[in-house]
């Protein structure tokens, strides 16, 4: 079964970026921000717009932040470039320099390396989950955006973007004028380019099947795509077109792709929208089990006992 394709109604978003590229190309860099919920297409995006500029030739950098890189200052600069930038491991160079200069003086060396990497051709800096970089190297980001107008750079940064429950901290772009940044953000799916999907990785499926399918993945390119793997799976030794039957629960799917995402995308919403997605799977399942009761008649009996 074909999976969907990630990059489903992206081609406004990467027709930016190559705008942006050739922008960028020109000596007039920018700050791209790239912002959606958990499973939207981040990732596919970036990695799609990165290929597409070094196919235009610019020289890519990657980098891409993680929950572990959170109190290590610098690790999503190292991940850009490499042992060139073996100095911001370095300790202060005298015992009276503090954490704050330290840090000022790495940035400073950071930045003119970029400089010395653009002045040897058009780059594109790619940096995915920057919600998840590191402080230092966050604050050089949003630096760096404010003075990459006259340089041949792209930044091109992912951020997650989405109503829960705990307020999130400030943006990369906080702080920035509008005229230094271009926030882009992912919308969901819609239903038809959802239903194309199903019907793509299911062509026999019934319009309800697919109907089901499309509530199920709730827009979500991520989602979508982990419910089909697994409903192929449980069709292997079926007749070829067969759709499965789509099942009342998630855990009905357990151990699927489908149920690991619920539970990363729960991870990674903060513990308090979690909590409250949990209790209100649990309201949902005792209201559909209520229901099912009623639906259900009682058994015939033998009439002893009765008046």
């Amino acid at each position: 079964m074909p999976l969907a394709e990630p990059l489903s109604e992206r081609d406004d978003a990467l027709r930016l970026l190559a705008a942006q590229g050739e922008r960028a190309r020109a000596g007039a860099g920018r700050l791209v921000l790239l912002r959606g919920a958990t499973g939207t297409g981040r990732t596919a995006l970036l990695g799609a717009a990165a290929e597409q500029a070094a196919g235009r030739g610019m020289r890519v950098l990657r980098g891409r932040g993680t929950p572990d890189d959170g109190g290590a200052d610098w690790g999503v600069a190292r991940q850009l470039f490499g042992a060139d930038a073996d100095f911001l491991r370095e300790p202060p160079a005298s015992a009276g320099t503090s954490p704050a200069e330290h840090r000022r003086t790495q940035g400073a060396l950071l930045w003119r390396l970029l400089e010395t990497y653009a002045r040897r051709g058009p780059l594109f800096v790619a940096v995915d989950d920057a919600h998840a970089a590191d402080a230092a190297s966050r604050r050089w980001l949003t630096e760096a955006a404010r003075l990459v107008d006259g340089l041949p750079v792209l930044l091109v940064v992912t951020e997650r973007s989405q109503y829960d429950i705990d307020p999130a901290g400030h943006g990369l772009a906080h702080g920035l004028s509008p005229a230094l940044v271009h926030t882009h953000t992912l919308a969901p799916l819609s239903a038809g380019a959802a239903a194309d999907l199903v019907r793509a990785a299911f062509p026999g499926a019934e319009p309800g099947r697919v109907a089901d399918c499309v509530r199920a993945g709730a827009g979500n390119p991520l989602l979508l795509r982990a419910l089909l793997h697994d409903l192929s799976s449980w069709t292997e030794s079926a007749a070829e077109g067969t759709s499965a039957a789509l099942p009342e629960t998630c855990a009905a799917l357990y151990p699927g792709a489908y149920p690991d995402v619920v539970s990363w995308w729960l991870a990674g919403a903060g513990g308090s929208t979690a909590r409250a997605a949990r209790c209100l799977a649990v309201l949902e399942s005792g209201e559909a089990d209520r229901a099912a009761a009623a639906r259900t008649p009682e058994p015939a009996g033998d009439g002893i006992g009765r008046d």
